[in-house]
């Protein structure tokens, strides 16, 4: 858990995956102000990059800049706007929903103190993975009997933290008889890399060690007798 301003992308491989097509249009369903074509206006204005339907080999995109990672505290530094205020050391207790289920602000704790801050247009949670499905069941959103067994009151019963999937993903090396795209021990220790990494940003030391990706899928059952699951 990337417990730092600019979360995982402090930590990870600066590596960068867009979001399922089918997983916005299940979110999205009966709602009309949103749609999958909404957010791809964003992702294209982020980076290009394949769309995760693909079977196959391609270069992964990185989260690099000049040779060196950059993350979303570096985006915030570089697009400071008057009016953004930053505050760490601050933990999030539970978002402030009114009445009419609404989100008006988070409660957080800061030094030992609890304190609330208010939105004036919208509430956007962003805690990753573990941190946000969290933040919402401490708020009242989640499975109720979940919530009842630790005595919060449930504001809204939604299966909050049922999807939790972690993919399965392995590494492996090729030997290529002709020239390689691979990093090698002798690049990396080479002199050379060294000089092209301090004064072009480029070269083996700019890379994230990842030269190739595939995406494969496979069906629940086999996968099942893979990992000798019953189902």
């Amino acid at each position: 858990m990337g417990k730092v301003l600019g979360g995982t992308s402090m930590l990870n491989n600066m590596l960068y995956v867009r979001g399922h097509e089918e997983d916005f249009k299940e979110w999205f369903k009966g709602k009309e102000d949103y749609s999958y074509d909404d957010v791809m206006a964003y992702y294209k204005k982020l980076e290009v990059f394949g769309t995760p339907k693909e079977k196959g080999f391609n270069i992964p995109k990185a989260n690099l800049h000049n040779g060196k990672r950059w993350t979303s505290t570096d985006q915030l530094k570089k697009n400071t706007n008057s009016n953004l205020l930053i505050r760490t050391n601050c933990f999030v207790n539970k978002v402030i929903i009114n009445v009419g289920f609404e989100a008006q602000g988070v409660e957080y704790s800061y030094l030992g103190k609890k304190n609330s801050a208010y939105a004036k247009k919208a509430v956007i949670l962003s805690a990753g993975v573990i941190g946000t499905p969290k933040i919402l069941m401490l708020s009242g959103i989640g499975r109720k009997h979940h919530l009842d067994d630790l005595k919060i009151h449930t504001v809204v019963d939604l299966p909050v933290g049922d999807n939790l999937q972690d993919h399965v993903t392995t590494g492996f090396d090729l030997v290529l008889l002709n020239n390689s795209l691979s990093l090698s021990l002798e690049r990396i220790v080479s002199p050379f890399s060294a000089l092209e990494y301090f004064f072009k940003g480029s070269g083996p030391w700019s890379s994230t060690g990842l030269v190739m990706k595939n995406l494969k899928y496979i069906a629940t059952y086999c996968l099942c007798l893979l990992l000798s699951w019953k189902c």
